[in-house]
Formats: C-alpha cells, sequence, structure tokens
C-alpha cells in the first residue's frame, strides 16, 4: 500500500539543512528512498488554490477542473465521497460551508479549520438550528452534514473561486478572501453570520472553556461528480503527524514526530520499499521503487535523486 505523508518536505531554505538530520531520525525511510526513483511537482498555490496534500488526493480521484474551475474546487465532491451513505447526482455541484475561527494577526486575518477547534456535535447542530433563518431571502439554503460542515446551495447562476481552508490556515485569509461583485451576496450572508455568533451561547459556552469562539462559515468547493474520473482510486495510509510542526516551522518538534514514524510505523515494515509520496506546503515528492533486474541499472545513476529533488526549489 501507498504510503502518503503530509509534513513531511521543508520549504528549500530549511530542507537541505534538516536533511542530515532526516538521515539520523528515520533511516529505514532514508534506506527506502535511496533504492527508489522519484518524482518532483513543485505547485502553483494561487492556480490550484489548496494544499499538496489536498491537490494529490484530488489528482488520485481523477478530478478534472472546468476552464474556470481551480484544483480546490474538487474539494466539495472528495469529502462527500469520504462519508457513507451519501449518494450525489453527477452534475450537480457540491458547496461546503465549513465552520471555523477567524481572528487578527500579526500578517492580516488568520483561519484556524474546525478540524483545529474541537466543535462538539451539540455545538454545530445548536448553531445549525439557530442559523437557518438568516439564510431566508438570500438565495442561499443551507443543509447540515456533520460537526464541520454544511451543504450549501447558492443560486443557479452563482460562481466562485473557492480555496480550502487548510491552505488558508498555512498564510492569511487577507490573501484570499474574493472582493469581486459575484460572491458580494455570499459575503453579506457570512457577515450577518459572524454578527449573530457573536454572542451566541454556544460561543459563550466555549470561552468559558477557554476555547476559541466558532464565528464564520468558510466556503469550499462548486466542482461535480461527474468531474471525477477515477471511482477506484487505490487505497493509500495517509500520516499526518508531521503538519503543525512543518506549519509551525517547528523542527525540532518536526524530527521527534519523524522518530516517532521510524520507530511505530517504518521500522516494523521490514519489507522492500514502498511508493512514498512527501508533501509538502506547495511540493510533492512522488518515490517509486526501481525496476529489477537490467532496468535496475539504467537507474543506478540516479541513485540520490531525491536529494537533489528534496531541496530543489
Amino acid at each position: 500500500m501507498q504510503i502518503v505523508l503530509s509534513g513531511a518536505l521543508p520549504e528549500p531554505p530549511y530542507a537541505s539543512k534538516l536533511l542530515p538530520e532526516l538521515e539520523k531520525v528515520a533511516p529505514t525511510l532514508v534506506h527506502w528512498l535511496n533504492q527508489s526513483q522519484s518524482t518532483l511537482q513543485v505547485l502553483d498555490s494561487n492556480q490550484e488554490r489548496c494544499t499538496a496534500l489536498e491537490y494529490w488526493q484530488l489528482q488520485q480521484a481523477g478530478f478534472q477542473p472546468k476552464p474556470a474551475q481551480h484544483s480546490s474546487a474538487g474539494l466539495g465532491v472528495l469529502w462527500m465521497q469520504s462519508q457513507q451513505n451519501l449518494t450525489l447526482a453527477p452534475e450537480e455541484s457540491v458547496w461546503l460551508g465549513e465552520l471555523v475561527h477567524i481572528s487578527p494577526s500579526r500578517d492580516g486575518a488568520a483561519l484556524i479549520p474546525a478540524s483545529d477547534l474541537a466543535i462538539t456535535p451539540e455545538e454545530s447542530e445548536a448553531l445549525f438550528s439557530s442559523s437557518v433563518a438568516w439564510f431566508e431571502g438570500t438565495g442561499f439554503a443551507a443543509e447540515y452534514m456533520n460537526t464541520h460542515y454544511w451543504r450549501i446551495q447558492p443560486p443557479e447562476d452563482f460562481h466562485a473561486r473557492t480555496v480550502s481552508s487548510a491552505l488558508v490556515s498555512q498564510s492569511a485569509v487577507n490573501h484570499w478572501w474574493e472582493q469581486d461583485a459575484e460572491t458580494r451576496p455570499w459575503r453579506r450572508l457570512v457577515n450577518e453570520l459572524q454578527m449573530f455568533w457573536f454572542n451566541h451561547p454556544v460561543n459563550q459556552q466555549r470561552s468559558a472553556e477557554g476555547k476559541l469562539p466558532i464565528n464564520s462559515l468558510w466556503l469550499q468547493g462548486g466542482g461535480s461528480a461527474a468531474q471525477f474520473t477515477n471511482a477506484h482510486a487505490a487505497p493509500y495510509q495517509l500520516f499526518t503527524d508531521l503538519e503543525d510542526a512543518l506549519q509551525q516551522q517547528d523542527w525540532s518538534r518536526w524530527l521527534e514526530a519523524w522518530q516517532l514514524l521510524e520507530k511505530n510505523c517504518f521500522a516494523p515494515l521490514q519489507q522492500q520499499p514502498p511508493s512514498i509520496v512527501l508533501c509538502g506546503q506547495s511540493r510533492l515528492l512522488s518515490v517509486n521503487p526501481r525496476p529489477a533486474g537490467f532496468l535496475r541499472k539504467l537507474f543506478a545513476s540516479k541513485q540520490n535523486d531525491w536529494k537533489k529533488q528534496w531541496s530543489s526549489q
């Protein structure tokens, strides 16, 4: 089974300095990489509008954006397909509103996604039931999906260049918050929800418990199931242990996370080199075992290509 490591690929200014340390704390992984051939992809975040991991997942599922869309448009369908007992009409656009926290920061407004807010089902359901009335007369409708997401039904002629909350959380909201006329009705609705939720009982209780308030709804998706061409993508094992340390550039904690992965995941496998995908913030390093026999000799001179690509722009 393919191994996918999110948060595994530092940006080039740090990567070369961290490589010798990686060789110390994750020798099994490095051995696998030395026995493999690799391919580096450098993504344009402004074009794809999603993280490297999300881009890889969308590619595996065969998502094909329309000319006016970005890769991020497929994220709504991708999430829906991961849920059990949910069916989608092939041509129906899927938009999701994610419960998030937005607050001022040194570099502009910062977004914290639902996955980092410890939202309970009771909190999410209370916010939804009390907020449905705000959608009336706006052209938008909402359907409760789960603790983190509401499904949004926009007007028929609605278009938006959505961006994943995970990518926004790595930078600043200001860079991604669209100000075009087409999305003005959605922005107006979100502003009203933000004011309504400011003193909402859910957020008052969260504040009393020392939790961040849920104070905004982040729109994602826009693509349809018909745009996905690979319904039977190969299974893979995803590890996210490195993500937070990479984003915080806490390299000591990042190396400690590698050490734990080596001990608990890599070393016990005792197998031939698997296929591995190393995901950074905007780079993907795909590593596959070199062919055996005669073909193996053709790739021998490229044994350490992954080390060059590890630090490559």
